[in-house]
């Protein structure tokens, strides 16, 4: 079946006008082609007169289609739709009330068989999909974290069971105190996912499961920037809503918001850091650092740092030559000679992934 037999696109005059259609000749600065795609046909008609009110100044994208899927249809038959963008490198936004959607967009991802990496904002770790899509995740998902979610709500036993095995998770209160704490873990993943119900209910009044604590919606919206800078990034989707959202106008606001802040951060991303690291401050450390030694990029036009992976004969290095980092983790490495929570997460991954096959 074709998948775009099962889509209606609707019409987005009033959205596309508003883009720069000359794209700048530099091939760095080449055109994104970006499809919005929405489960639900009154909802995708009330995202998109939302955003024709926004101005829209990237030059860069290009938003092939606003889609919904047909009447009749379930979350899961997103999958073939997503996996015909992934061969076309066509980036996809999902909108979907339905926790399925989440679990659809992993399963595209799972079925192109390559490694990948995914990070979902959630406020009850252990409790849902999440717990599904980590039982699954081998053999492609190497990297699972869990941002944004609140003590009371998750099960800490699973949180420390899953460490060993790829499983990150950053708390609410750590991304209220330190903002961007999160940026290399969504930097370096392939599916961004963020349920509505890690905001507060005032916030996000279209939410399945009312919270009375959580992110704000400026937060929300800065994750999206930070997915759409994203070198990796393929799918983002967006999930745990009322099916009733389409009569909420603050709810559809913060939906396109969302999708706004996104296409923002998609407008400035670059190319992947390993095309560019002779542009890069390189920072070797002598001394092996917990028996290995270790090289730090830094790119210093975007402030942006990364480490290089030791393990030269494994699988996942090839795939990943390069683990998204920040400061704190080269200055734990470089001055206290011990890797940071992170930088062990990743390091245990490589040793634990496939050898090389030196035959070949």
């Amino acid at each position: 079946m074709n998948p775009l037999s099962l889509l209606t696109n609707l019409a987005i005059n009033e959205v596309v006008k508003k883009e720069h259609i000359e794209a700048p000749e530099d091939s760095a600065h080449a055109r994104i082609s970006v499809q919005l795609l929405v489960t639900d046909a009154n909802l995708g008609k009330a995202i998109k007169n939302c955003l024709s009110d926004f101005q829209f100044p990237f030059e860069r994208i290009c938003l092939k289609s606003i889609s919904v899927l047909n009447q009749g249809l379930s979350s899961f038959d997103i999958i073939p739709i997503l996996k015909n963008n992934l061969e076309e490198q066509v980036h996809t936004i999902v909108i979907g009330s339905e926790v399925n959607t989440l679990k659809a967009s992993f399963d595209a991802l799972q079925f192109r068989e390559k490694y990948f990496n995914s990070s979902i904002v959630l406020s009850s770790a252990g409790q849902g999909v999440d717990r599904v899509i980590f039982e699954v995740k081998r053999p492609w998902l190497q990297n699972l974290n869990l941002l944004g979610n609140q003590a009371h709500l998750s099960d800490h036993k699973y949180l420390i069971a899953g460490e060993s095995e790829g499983l990150r998770s950053i708390r609410l209160g750590t991304i209220r105190s330190e903002p961007g704490c999160v940026e290399p873990e969504i930097r370096s993943s392939d599916l961004f996912g963020i349920s509505l119900n890690a905001l507060k209910h005032s916030d996000s009044p279209i939410q399945s499961s009312i919270a009375s604590t959580g992110l704000t919606s400026e937060e929300a919206c800065q994750l999206l920037y930070y997915a759409g800078r994203s070198d990796r990034n393929k799918i983002t989707t967006i999930y745990d809503f009322l099916p009733s959202a389409t009569r909420h106008p603050l709810g559809i606001n913060l939906l396109s918001t969302l999708v706004w802040y996104y296409l923002h951060g998609l407008n400035y991303r670059s190319h992947s850091p390993s095309q560019k690291l002779e542009l890069m401050k390189k920072f070797s450390i002598d001394d092996p650092v917990q028996g290995h030694h270790l090289t730090f990029y830094k790119d210093e036009k975007e402030q942006k740092w990364w480490l290089e992976s030791p393990f030269k004969d494994r699988i996942l290095t090839r795939e990943m030559p390069l683990v998204a980092c920040d400061y704190l983790d080269y200055r734990s490495a470089a001055n206290d000679q011990l890797l940071s929570e992170r930088v062990e997460n990743w390091f245990h991954l490589y040793e634990n992934s496939d050898l090389l096959d030196q035959s070949l």
